[in-house]
């Protein structure tokens, strides 16, 4: 979508089908990480070439996770994986993809396993918010953890008031917007670590 122009535009479709997926941009490119029906796929569109290609594959294959990039790093955090044949299990997991050398690292997991959750870059961090425990409505949780890559460490901030999974979320002038999410929000609500109430 071009802004100015008010304009959509089709460009490639995406090489493997998946949904639930995480996407981020790094370096004027974007990422499409796990999600369902692929778990480990990682592919990487270049909208200057107007082409996609096949990245090295996320080590814990996910759906629901979210991403952030952080010092030009790609972070992975959360999401779940399906167990047998029609369970599932939420994950602590926090990987960082490099697209210089097309490697993957592990870091420290995340305190609280959880799917659904959104993330935010904010002041140099990643800020995982929200999420579920499993795939039933009363473990959503407002939990807030926040992951610093300098000491590859978590610590715990206030929750957000209201507990929701699959919300939207950006970072404008210094706060992080959280924006709807599930169940059937139009919640919207903010936080910054600038402003002390």
């Amino acid at each position: 979508y071009d802004p100015k122009r008010k304009m959509w535009e089709v460009r490639p479709p995406m090489p493997t089908p998946r949904d639930f997926l995480t996407v981020s941009a790094a370096d004027g490119v974007l990422y499409a990480i796990g999600g369902r029906g692929s778990g480990v796929a990682v592919e990487a569109f270049d909208p200057k070439a107007n082409s996609w290609r096949a990245k090295r594959s996320l080590p814990t294959g996910r759906y629901q996770a979210c991403a952030g990039v952080l010092n030009g790093l790609v972070y992975v955090a959360g999401g779940a994986r399906t167990v047998g044949t029609s369970g599932s299990e939420s994950l602590s997991a926090l990987e960082a993809y490099d697209p210089k050398s097309d490697t993957w690292s592990t870091k420290t997991p995340m305190p609280t396993r959880r799917r659904g959750a959104t993330c935010a870059v904010l002041g140099g961090e990643l800020y995982v918010i929200g999420g579920s425990l499993t795939d039933y409505v009363d473990t959503i949780r407002g939990i807030v953890e926040v992951y610093d890559p300098e000491t590859n460490s978590w610590r715990t901030e206030a929750p957000i008031p209201t507990p929701r999974l699959f919300a939207g979320s950006a970072v404008v002038n210094d706060s992080t917007f959280v924006v709807g999410g599930y169940p059937a929000l139009t919640v919207n609500e903010a936080f910054s670590p600038f402003l002390h109430v």
